[in-house]
């Protein structure tokens, strides 16, 4: 129960002027409770207090169920997309993109859709099929960002959702397009001699899932193209966001790509260079995923704000409640997870680091109590030297 003030009444909204019948002392029998030669009583009426949050029933079963469930496969259309926070642990992993299991998780049947509907706009830009095909979409959007229209816009149309303006953004990753070939990442061992795959990747179709990827304010979707390599047996297949693929991509090239990926999901370069700004001057990862999350409601209640004006504007009709931030296609990652991502970047430049430490001056290396440095110190007596 909440606390409450005694010395100060409770606002009118949260008074309700109905009587109620004052509890039983439980020390008092039954039978002692009311007399029946007892003098009448003054009426007492009890603000009674309600909530805008309903009270919790302690009938209501516990659920065993973790706060994000492991998927092999695509969830269901409209289950629950909330909870980044089962990402902390994977953020860390290894990937291994050999074979055609996907890392996915639960989205909202509003992704999904777009996410189809993207998927045949870029067959669409295509033509020819097979080997032949060639893929225009970079051509025609000289971009990486699938077009998406504003939110203005989509309020002027006659039939009025609230899915229209939480359809996020697509971001379109297929870097075969745009260079001669990509070399097979893998390479075979032969006694101490390490000898590169000779075979490129080629086309393997597209993902069958997006990935999310959290940005500053909202969260954006990757779509990838699956690869595979034209000599490896067995047949390997890569992601054209895996680290192995970028890592064999032009360095102008490799850095288009927007995101620092985990096993099933990413945070933005952006976010990235601010987290890290954010870690070196204090601020901790529980702090820092609580400001995002509040950059991230923000957003969704700037759109429900823009689609209430909307309603309020035409008058007429009934329209679709706009839905709770919880069930959004964003969502804010946890500190943990902001951590762990943090220290996997960190460790990989752990090499480059170290190189630069010992690069130092010896000035630089003074002033650090961290750097144990031997002097040697001289002495020359003079006066004994020159006779004097």
């Amino acid at each position: 129960m909440p606390a409450v003030n005694p010395d100060r009444p409770l606002a009118p909204i949260f008074v309700s002027h109905s009587p109620l019948v004052p509890p039983l002392n439980p020390e008092i029998g039954p039978s002692e409770a009311i007399l029946p030669n007892a003098p009448a009583q003054p009426d007492i009426t009890f603000q009674q207090e309600t909530f805008v949050r309903p009270l919790p029933d302690p009938l209501q079963l516990l659920s065993d169920l973790p706060l994000e469930e492991e998927t092999d496969g695509v969830a269901e259309p409209g289950a629950d997309c909330n909870g980044i926070d089962g990402d902390a642990a994977e953020a860390s992993s290894v990937f291994s993109d050999d074979s055609d299991e996907e890392p996915l998780t639960k989205f909202p049947s509003l992704v999904m859709e777009a996410f189809h509907k993207q998927i045949e706009f870029l067959k669409q830009v295509t033509e020819g099929q097979g080997r032949a095909s060639r893929h225009l979409v970079y051509d025609k959007l000289k971009s990486f960002w699938l077009p998406q229209t504003s939110s203005f816009f989509n309020l002027r149309q006659s039939f009025l959702s609230p899915d229209i303006l939480l359809i996020p953004q697509f971001f379109y990753w297929d870097p075969l397009l745009l260079v001669d070939h990509i070399p097979c990442p893998l390479s075979s061992k032969s006694g101490d001699t390490i000898i590169p795959c000779s075979g490129k990747l080629v086309r393997h179709g597209y993902c069958v899932a997006p990935r999310r990827i959290i940005d500053l304010e909202d969260s954006f979707y990757l779509i990838y193209v699956r690869y595979r390599c034209n000599e490896c047996r067995p047949i390997h297949t890569f992601s054209s966001s895996n680290p192995l693929v970028l890592e064999k991509l032009p360095k102008a090239l490799s850095a288009e790509f927007p995101a620092h990926l985990s096993k099933r999901s990413g945070l933005s370069k952006k976010v990235f260079a601010i987290m890290r700004c954010c870690f070196q001057n204090g601020m901790g990862g529980k702090q820092f995923s609580d400001s995002l999350n509040v950059l991230h409601r923000r957003q969704h209640e700037k759109l429900e704000v823009q689609y209430l004006w909307t309603i309020l504007e035409r008058g007429n009709g009934q329209y679709e409640p706009f839905p709770p931030f919880e069930a959004g296609p964003t969502a804010a990652p946890s500190g943990q997870y902001c951590r762990d991502i943090y220290d996997r970047e960190m460790e990989a430049h752990e090499k480059e680091f170290d190189q630069h430490t010992a690069q130092l001056s010896s000035r630089g290396m003074a002033i650090d109590h961290s750097h144990k440095v031997n002097f040697i110190y001289i002495f020359i007596d003079f006066q004994s030297l020159f006779n004097f």
